[in-house]
Formats: structure tokens, sequence, C-alpha cells
């Protein structure tokens, strides 16, 4: 029998996470694969985890944080 591909939160790249986004573009890499993450979940009709929503959010708030440094 196959195994099926099923994403976890331990198999994201570490732009899913905050702390390691450096700059706005690590970000907007990060939030793209939680996109992904979230539309594979969705399609599945799966419950998104928590921790991946938390981190979603963190990098809005850090995307938003970069985005004001840039413009000063």
């Amino acid at each position: 029998m196959e195994k099926k591909y099923r994403p976890t939160i331990s198999k994201l790249s570490p732009y899913t996470k905050a702390k390691n986004c450096t700059d706005l573009q690590d970000c907007k890499d990060g939030i793209e694969e939680m996109k992904k993450f979230f539309n594979y979940y969705e399609a599945k009709k799966l419950k998104i985890p928590n921790e991946a929503l938390i981190r979603f959010y963190k990098l809005r708030k850090k995307e938003d944080i970069l985005k004001t440094k840039r413009k000063k």
C-alpha cells in the first residue's frame, strides 16, 4: 500500500517562521508556502492546525513591520 503525502508543520521551510525572515522577500515566500499548506488542508477538508494559523499571523505581522521600515 502506497503512503499518501500529507504536508505537516515540521515539513515546512524555515521561512514559515517569522523569526527566520530577514527581509520582505523571505516573508513573502513564507506566506506563499503557508497559503499552499492551507489550500491543501481545505481541499482535503481537514482541520488546519492552530500552530499553522499562528505562524501565518506572525508572518503577516512581520511583513507589515518590514514594509513600514522600508518606507522610512
